[in-house]
């Protein structure tokens, strides 16, 4: 482990922790309302939004409770298991975060095929280097079992790999969204239809571009380390990684229901003219 001070080596990921933890919420909320929201959806999409949603609170509890046995039971204390060894619940959290992002990289695959009018090239572009991100993580997590050191956890050359292969996969995922979507193509440019599609567009794009920063932030965190303060800094956006790809989804999802809302609406409001009669 590094000889920088207790509260650089661990600040950042407490850091990512907090911010997870307010995030965590918000998902909590978003899940709640899906739940109460969309009762027909189809079976499917409940059984992996309510999969990921338990993943997600396991990974929290463990990452949570990691950060509770560094800071408060090994406070002051210097033995092998507090400053070497990783606790096994840390190394599931880390597994989760993979499983979460691939999950939720396979939803946005489908979306792309249907939205692209099935375009196979595109399609197989996303799952491909969400494949690849589960793969390189999969690895990743293989020698953390390996070697359950936090030295290992820092400079593994797979996480970078696998952040690098989940920012791929989100600019493709935004880029194929934004160009099928956009009004030119839709034919959509001034009609409600238009308004509608205008926001669900800005809706993935956001949530795109949220996952594909902080994905980002990871490999860029990782290579900038100089094996010491720095090589701790990849806590802090990989803690909340899984937390952006959870909202992203249920976003998406949950955003269906004030665009409807808004459909209905404006249906009521339209008033049709009955044709009258000629009088003769």
């Amino acid at each position: 482990m590094s000889t920088a001070p207790y509260q650089l080596v661990w600040g950042p990921g407490l850091i990512g922790v907090t911010v997870g933890s307010a995030l965590y919420g918000i998902g909590v909320g978003q899940f709640v309302f899906y739940v109460r929201a969309f009762p027909r959806d189809m079976v499917q999409l409940k059984i992996m939004v309510f999969i990921v949603f338990v993943l997600d609170n396991i990974q929290t509890f463990a990452v949570t409770w990691t950060y509770y046995h560094l800071l408060i039971e090994c406070r002051l204390k210097d033995t092998p298991g507090c400053v070497v060894y990783m606790p096994t619940l840390l190394i599931v959290s880390i597994l989760f975060v993979y499983c979460i992002t691939f999950i939720v990289q396979s939803f946005y695959t489908h979306r792309v095929w249907i939205i692209s009018g099935r375009n196979r090239y595109i399609t197989s572009a996303v799952f491909v280097s969400a494949l690849a991100q589960l793969v390189l993580g999969l690895l990743c997590t293989a020698g953390l079992i390996h070697t359950p050191t936090y030295q290992v956890l820092f400079t593994i050359e797979y996480s970078p790999l696998a952040a690098i292969a989940s920012a791929l996969c989100d600019a493709i995922i935004t880029i194929s969204i934004m160009y099928y979507l956009r009004p030119a193509r839709t034919g959509a440019n001034r009609n409600r239809r238009g308004n509608y599609i205008r926001k669900l567009n800005a809706i993935f794009v956001q949530m795109g571009l949220l996952s594909f920063i902080n994905s980002l932030a990871v490999a860029v965190m990782y290579y900038i380390q100089d094996n010491g303060v720095a090589q701790f800094l990849t806590a802090g956006p990989g803690i909340i990684l899984s937390k952006t790809y959870v909202n992203s989804m249920l976003s998406v999802l949950n955003a269906r229901k004030p665009i409807r809302e808004e459909q209905e609406a404006q249906a009521q409001r339209t008033i049709e003219i009955p044709t009258i009669s000629t009088i003769r």
